[in-house]
């Protein structure tokens, strides 16, 4: 059976998070942080180095739980023709703050997400935007001040349109009745839809995707107001919504890692080798 590496450390600390976060409901996690690096895989799939981006910007507390959880990894071991090989690839991490009854916070590790191993790949052999489409941030979210996060999950055919959408998660930085959240999620679950299904992309012109009939890929829409201070190692008040199971998702393109700690910006193309964290928790 494979054990569960990530997330076998608990810190247990006194800490002051954000007002925002603080005003997150009592059944949500109280604060989020998400951490970016690069890793260094062995090839008996242990962990071999890596770094903290901007470690100098993250508390102390956070870079002890990371050193002492990352250490501990185990991966499944990247081959190349049959051969095990280092790797080395991009990484992501969700860390959330919860208060305790006494008054302290436990912070833990609740999702990972790993980029491609693969360090040749030219940008003709991936899936990119040719005409993005700005989503649109919903009157009645703004005028309620609902801020958020989207994960949405697309399938792009060979005339470069999206042929089907979903949304796999929906986190919330604002704070109302279940009702009510229920009702934000789905306003900007709809907006950044809307924006994906009207998006046009490129299509993989070389490599192994090239003869592929369609692509699967993911991405974060942020839904921030003016207010928001989402400087890197700062705590920021995280609501996270159901993990929503895609049925038309081929079995090869479901999540490797947890959404949650999926970077923002570019697309990310969910046949990618990326390397696999065994007993990956919080996914």
């Amino acid at each position: 059976m494979k054990r569960s590496y990530a997330g076998l450390f608990v810190l247990l600390i006194a800490m002051a998070l954000p007002a925002t976060a603080l005003a997150a409901s009592s059944t949500a996690v109280a604060g989020s942080m998400l951490v970016h690096g690069q890793i260094v895989v062995a090839t008996d799939g242990s962990v071999q180095s890596y770094t903290l981006d901007h470690r100098d910007r993250l508390p102390g507390y956070v870079t002890k739980l990371l050193d002492s959880n990352i250490s501990a990894w185990r991966f499944e071991p990247v081959q190349r023709d049959g051969t095990p090989v280092v790797a080395k690839a991009r990484m992501s991490i969700r860390l959330v703050a919860q208060r305790k009854n006494d008054g302290n916070y436990a912070v833990r590790i609740i999702g990972q997400w790993f980029g491609s191993h693969k360090a040749d790949a030219s940008p003709s052999q991936s899936v990119r935007y040719k005409d993005r489409r700005k989503p649109q941030y919903p009157l009645k979210a703004l005028k309620q001040h609902v801020a958020g996060t989207v994960y949405v999950v697309a399938r792009i055919n060979r005339q470069g349109n999206v042929d089907k959408a979903a949304v796999e998660q929906v986190n919330l930085r604002t704070q109302g009745t279940p009702a009510r959240m229920r009702r934000w999620r789905l306003l900007l679950a709809d907006s950044a839809l809307s924006a994906a299904r009207n998006s046009t992309y490129e299509i993989p012109t070389t490599g192994p995707e090239m003869h592929k009939s369609h692509w699967t890929v993911r991405y974060t829409v942020d839904y921030t107001l003016g207010d928001e201070d989402h400087a890197y190692g700062q705590w920021v008040a995280f609501i996270p919504g159901p993990q929503h199971e895609i049925g038309w998702l081929d079995a090869d393109d479901r999540m490797a890692g947890s959404a949650n700690a999926m970077p923002s910006g570019a697309l990310q193309m969910a046949s990618v080798n990326r390397l696999q964290l065994l007993g990956q928790p919080g996914s």
